[in-house]
């Protein structure tokens, strides 16, 4: 038995995009078919209700994996924000008033960054 392979999303889509549309579902007798047209025969029931679910696994795999990357898209701006207050934090420039008014720019950027995370964990 070989190793087992990571497929990513792009594939997944592709595979499903090549294989016969509709609906898979299981027969009586191990049989594997979307709509009417016959995909394949199994030799255990427990194989066909796994060939018979490909298509949906595909359709999961892809939905999750662009979940992963918009989360991912969440925490690099929520470490840019929280870099960039954290740099403004220590510079000492002259100009107070403007100073304060960055860092209340930045203490914003960084809520909304971790308000954004918070909705995406609920």
């Amino acid at each position: 038995m070989s190793a087992a392979r990571r497929i990513t999303g792009a594939e997944a889509r592709e595979l499903a995009a090549k294989a016969t549309p509709g609906a898979w579902s299981t027969g009586d007798d191990c049989s594997v078919c979307a709509g009417r047209e016959l995909v394949a025969n199994a030799y255990r029931e427990p194989d066909a209700r796994l060939l018979a679910a490909a298509p949906d696994l595909a359709a999961s795999l892809a939905a999750l994996e662009a979940e992963r990357d918009a989360l991912r898209a969440k925490i690099v701006a929520y470490g840019q924000a929280h870099d960039a207050r954290t740099a403004h934090s220590k510079r000492a420039d002259s100009g107070a008033e403007l100073w304060f008014a960055e860092r209340d720019e930045l203490n914003n950027a960084v809520s909304d960054a971790l308000a954004a995370l918070r909705e995406a964990a609920k």
